[in-house]
């Protein structure tokens, strides 16, 4: 009766990591991205359209809406896409246990 628990869960474990590989190949849609690209475009537009008459208070607050928008492109990057190169993580952190 044993043997069988043990395969059961040796099974339910060898789906868990099918799972977890296939959901880590699987990348965002170019529809996502282009909305993401064209509403931070048009998020700054109107900024310019409907100005702040002070230049100063304007320029800051554009620079920190433009940074926060790069911020989020960045962001929806990362957990696009978590084992890359640009901030990824590395097999290191798992492998070092295995040598």
């Amino acid at each position: 009766m044993l043997p069988c628990l043990v395969l059961a869960q040796l099974g339910y474990v060898e789906d868990a990591r099918r799972s977890r590989e296939a959901a880590a190949e699987e990348r965002l849609s170019p529809v996502l991205w282009a909305g993401l690209v064209l509403g931070g475009f048009l998020t700054l537009a109107f900024m310019f359209i409907f100005g702040i008459h002070h230049t100063r208070t304007h320029v800051v607050m554009v620079m920190g809406l433009a940074g926060f928008i790069a911020f989020t492109a960045l962001l929806v990057h990362q957990l696009d896409e978590p084992f890359g190169e640009t901030l990824g993580t590395g097999p290191e952190a798992f492998t070092r246990y295995f040598e």
